[in-house]
């Protein structure tokens, strides 16, 4: 692997943070006001290409730390070109394959993918959501063929599709014989409903069974994933580290319980989660079903939206299946309210269960809003985008509120904390544990829901990746990493406020892809991987997939000029907001002031073109 530092020019810098700036209004955020800069995750910071990869299209998701900060192992995946490469012996070429960056060597390897049932190559689409990675070093990856799972130290092999409840079962308790490919992917926003009382499920280590008659897990009507490869989605599922050195899945059924009925909307089936315990049996003995305690109108227009799971207290780290939260949403035509679900033991067995988790909050609560606040509805961001983060003090929960008769909706990201008394698993998810508490609640724009000092700093992407780690106390959000947002800002959670945060520069297509973790020092390090494509997405114009590597600096180092991002920044120097967005609201400008702003950019060649990666063509080699 080849690494080449950037020099540019001060200006180059400046020019494209300011078009950063005007692009969509982030600048109007407090950030020297409101956040101690210097104490942001990726801070001082240096960004530095990695150039020489052996795939093209990359896509970075997810890190294994296994328990030591300095044995971070990278994940990734691309595409293999034209010219095959070896691979433990075998010639690969023109197909997907993983890519895992080991401690110490700093180099990228493909590992390579099963072959689909037909023996022809996977596809993989969906961008930086289509793939997990457990911390223990196990990756569960989505395709048009079903769901790749990798144990640690494993080889990458094709899961067992779940056994299909017949289509003249519908409507019967529990459910049937059969199978299903478990093909595709697209939205998760699937619609369905029935009786919530659902019986048998999985444990956390792998033993259940599914339930109703047969052993069947998909209801009829269901889906192990949606369809449509070819547009962003989010697939409520989540990497988790199962019994016997396994990486397990847990995932949400496409239109979970089954068709809607005409009349009522709900679901003809039971809605449930899906666990495949990650070993090599086939059928029902390696998947199971998990019921989901919902009833009455939380079933009209059912959608499972977001499932993730965090680590333990003594392993923070880790994937754990012990404390996992979903997403629904529902509504009378459509979801429009939202509901927060956790896995808990309860039931025959104490097998695991799914139970709604009440938040002592107005907007995901039953608490009453504030005086001359009214909410009409609650709406799932964008496809695309990672509407839950968890870690072990609880879930960041990303969503839209239209509220007071405004006719845009309004970004919201609150994080909810894990009820005192219980986790997951132990009876108090949603049961004992008691209601949980909101640490806080950020918007963009700011002003109606929340105030300035809480804004969240720009609008959230239509796809992105969220990072999170737990602060030190209840009343410590933390710190969160957002990446996505174009040109590749981040929105950066430090001190209870977000900062807009100019990062590397170029534009990446597949939804903020990254790979980031906290070292043992506190700082935000890996890298940013967004599929770049074309000859000359990559700066060295070999046509090569350009990995950024966010590596802190060290005492004594020099900060690395990079196009695209100004030191300034960073000190809290900020540029004026644009014309049309008021200093402290949180307000987009408007579209034609975009517009102006990115020409007269240009013009002045001041920042990244589309396409064209870190610098254009012409600007990195004035630099070598």
């Amino acid at each position: 692997m080849i690494r080449r530092a950037l020099p540019v020019a001060a200006a180059l810098a400046l020019g494209a943070l300011a078009m950063l700036l005007a692009g969509r209004g982030p600048a109007s955020v407090p950030t020297a006001a409101g956040a101690n800069t210097t104490g942001l995750p990726t801070a001082g910071d240096a960004f530095e290409p990695e150039l020489g990869l052996p795939a093209t299209e990359t896509v970075a998701f997810g890190t294994s730390l296994g328990g030591d900060p300095g044995k971070t192992e990278m994940w990734a995946y691309g595409k293999l070109g034209s010219t095959p490469t070896t691979i433990e012996g075998a010639r690969h070429s023109d197909q997907p394959v993983l890519l895992r960056q080991t401690p110490g060597s700093g180099e990228w390897q493909p590992m390579a993918l099963p072959p689909g049932p037909e023996g022809k190559p996977l596809a993989i689409s969906g961008g930086a959501l289509a793939a997990q990675a457990t911390g223990d070093g196990g990756v569960a990856l989505l395709t048009g063929r079903g769901i790749v799972v990798r144990d640690p130290d494993g080889q990458a092999r094709l899961a067992p599709a779940p056994p299909q409840a017949p289509e003249e079962s519908a409507g019967e308790s529990g459910s049937g014989a059969g199978s299903s490919s478990g093909s595709g992917s697209g939205s998760s926003s699937g619609s369905g409903s029935g009786s919530s009382s659902g019986s048998g499920s999985g444990s956390g280590s792998g033993t259940g069974s599914g339930s109703g008659t047969g052993g069947s897990v998909l209801e009829p009507g269901e889906s192990l994933l949606p369809s449509d490869l070819s547009v962003a989605f989010t697939v409520p599922y989540a990497a988790i580290e199962a019994a016997g050195g396994h990486t397990g899945v847990l995932i949400a059924p496409y239109h979970d319980g089954g068709a809607q009925n005409a009349v009522t909307g709900q679901p003809q089936s039971k809605p449930g989660v899906l666990f495949y315990d990650g070993g090599e049996a086939q059928g029902a003995s390696a998947w199971s079903r998990e019921p989901l305690e919902a009833s009455g109108e939380a079933l009209d227009h059912f959608t499972a939206l977001a499932l993730a799971c965090a680590g333990t207290q003594s392993a923070p780290e880790s994937s754990s299946g012990e404390d996992c939260w979903l997403l629904t949403g529902y509504g009378q035509r459509e979801p429009e309210h939202l509901v927060l679900y956790r896995r808990a033991r309860g039931g025959e067995g104490e097998k695991w269960v799914w139970k709604p988790q009440s938040v002592s909050d107005w907007l995901l609560g039953h608490a009453a809003p504030p005086s001359g606040v009214s909410v009409a509805r609650l709406l799932p961001v964008a496809k695309g985008g990672q509407m839950l983060t968890a870690t072990t003090q609880g879930v960041w929960v990303d969503f839209q509120a239209q509220v007071s008769g405004e006719l845009s909706p309004v970004d919201v990201s609150e994080l909810v904390l894990t009820p005192t008394g219980g986790g997951g698993g132990g009876g108090g998810a949603g049961g004992s544990g008691g209601e949980a508490r909101v640490a806080g609640t950020w918007c963009y724009p700011a002003g109606v829901l929340c105030p300035s000092s809480r804004s969240l700093g720009a609008p959230l992407p239509s796809s992105y990746r969220s990072f999170a780690w737990p602060g030190s106390s209840a009343s410590d959000p933390g710190t969160r990493v957002i990446t996505g947002l174009p040109e590749r800002v981040m929105l950066e959670l430090a001190h209870g406020s977000f900062s807009y945060v100019v990062g590397p520069g170029g534009r990446g297509v597949a939804g903020g892809g990254a790979a980031l973790y906290r070292s043992s020092s506190g700082a935000v390090e890996g890298v940013l991987a967004d599929g770049l494509l074309s000859f000359e997405a990559g700066p060295d114009a070999e046509g090569q997939s350009q990995v950024i590597a966010l590596t802190a600096r060290r005492a004594g180092d020099q900060p690395e000029a990079v196009p695209g991002r100004s030191t300034e920044a960073r000190s809290g120097a900020v540029p004026p907001p644009p014309a049309g967005a008021r200093a402290g609201s949180g307000q987009r400008p408007r579209r034609s002031q975009q517009r102006s702003a990115g020409r007269r950019a240009r013009r002045s060649g001041g920042t990244v073109r589309a396409g064209r990666g870190l610098a254009s063509r012409r600007a990195v080699q004035r630099g070598r």
